[in-house]
């Protein structure tokens, strides 16, 4: 049975950097003719033959006795460039310096190397070094680089992020507790609003009883309009103003009667404004120039009376 090796993290830089090379020299190549990729390809294989020549064993570059002393961050570092390849040169001495500044005892060294020996079933956090690209893992470093040189920057940014934060926090807590006030002070305004209104009904309710006390009180054609309780809020000018809206909204109102239905209070009021018992107790203490329009106002009633007692509860 075949052994699976895990790659190593100096064999995924080295893979990683010749894949970037090869990309490269076809983006150069791309553009030329027939002739100068033909000349390329041969070049191409010098070049192929030197570097296979000259590249030392994958992990005889981090320790060879005859060399120099163990270089403990060599297998991150790519394989030497080519000769004339003044691209793989930067990019070569780019990869050195980045992994130059990160010492081994650095956190974000330690992660990256720990990272690489982690299965991945066992899962990795998001961003991970291990899952980065080229780019991504350099900008990684870099951020980290500058983190360290300005600590006291970042700490006074840190503090005026926590400062912002708190001061919406508060900002949305005291719009909230705006809100909410405001919300209680227009809850009470309905409230006493609804208490004078049912105030308002109940005195022209007693009103509307009085009225009847004091019309009995008078004597024979002593009596006018402006004498007659009549069904509404607001006494009426004439009989054009006794609506069939403003009397139910009258008898009707819960302010009295309490218990009582529509048809119940409709029959009670009825057996007050009943033609034939109107004429024959009030009707004689009107006065005679008034009479007709009196009866007038009485019919309107009456036949608003009528639908309103036979309605079913």
């Amino acid at each position: 049975m075949p052994l699976n090796l895990k790659e190593t993290s100096s064999e995924r830089l080295e893979r990683a950097w010749r894949k970037e090379q090869r990309r490269k020299r076809k983006l150069r190549t791309g553009a030329g003719t027939s002739s100068s990729s033909h000349s390329h390809s041969h070049a191409h294989g010098e070049r192929t033959k030197r570097r296979a020549a000259a590249e030392p064993g994958t992990y005889d570059a981090a320790f060879s006795p005859s060399e120099q002393a163990w270089d403990p961050q060599a297998h991150l570092r790519p394989p030497p460039a080519e000769e004339g390849d003044e691209e793989a040169d930067d990019e070569s001495r780019f990869r050195a310096k980045l992994l130059d500044n990160l010492p081994l005892d650095d956190p974000d060294y330690a992660q990256a190397e720990r990272a690489a020996y982690v299965p991945s079933r066992w899962g990795r956090a998001p961003g991970a070094p291990v899952e980065m690209e080229d780019e991504g893992y350099a900008e990684w470093v870099r951020r980290g680089m500058w983190a360290r040189t300005h600590a006291a920057e970042v700490a006074q940014e840190g503090q005026r992020l926590l400062a912002r934060e708190q001061k919406e926090r508060e900002k949305r807590v005291l719009r909230a507790r705006q809100l909410a006030e405001e919300r209680e002070r227009e809850r009470r305004r309905e409230e006493r609003r609804k208490e004078r209104e049912q105030r308002a009904l109940g005195e022209a309710w007693a009103a509307y009883e009085r009225g009847w006390a004091r019309l009995a009180a008078l004597g024979p054609e002593s009596a006018g309009w402006a004498d007659i309780p009549w069904p509404l809020f607001a006494h009426p000018s004439g009989p054009a103003e006794l609506t069939e809206q403003g009397m139910r909204e009258f008898l009707l109102s819960p302010a009295h009667s309490g218990g009582k239905g529509a048809r119940e209070r409709g029959r009670e009021a009825l057996l007050r404004w009943h033609p034939d018992k109107f004429e024959g107790r009030w009707m004689g203490r009107v006065r005679p120039p008034e009479r007709g329009s009196v009866r007038e106002g009485v019919g309107v009633v009456v036949r608003f009376l009528g639908p309103l007692a036979g309605e079913r509860e």
